[in-house]
């Protein structure tokens, strides 16, 4: 039982921390490819097309991952909560039918 749970726990740690890397990854991508732009437009004068564009779609994308690892941190503590109910209930049901 108590293995069951920590393996539960790490996976909830490994998935909060891919999201969260995820989400730092898409950020350092898209401040490099907002270096580029400038510097491409201080050498030729034009920027790189569809930065903008770029830029909605991480932000997106970001609050995205953010919100599936509130949810997922969310559902995991209600489990705990249902479960923890359920044998309370069990308990009480065992000694009402003992007493």
């Amino acid at each position: 039982m108590l293995l069951a749970l920590q393996r539960r726990m790490d996976s909830a740690l490994t998935f909060n921390a891919l999201s969260y890397g995820l989400v730092g990854l898409l950020w350092v991508a898209g401040l490099v490819l907002s270096l580029v732009s400038i510097r491409k437009e201080s050498r030729c004068g034009i920027p790189l097309k569809g930065l903008m564009g770029l830029t909605v779609a991480v932000m997106g994308l970001c609050t995205f991952i953010a919100l599936l690892a509130a949810f997922a941190k969310k559902t995991e503590a209600f489990e705990k909560d249902h479960r923890s109910r359920r044998q309370s209930d069990i308990r009480e049901r065992l000694a009402a039918m003992s007493g």
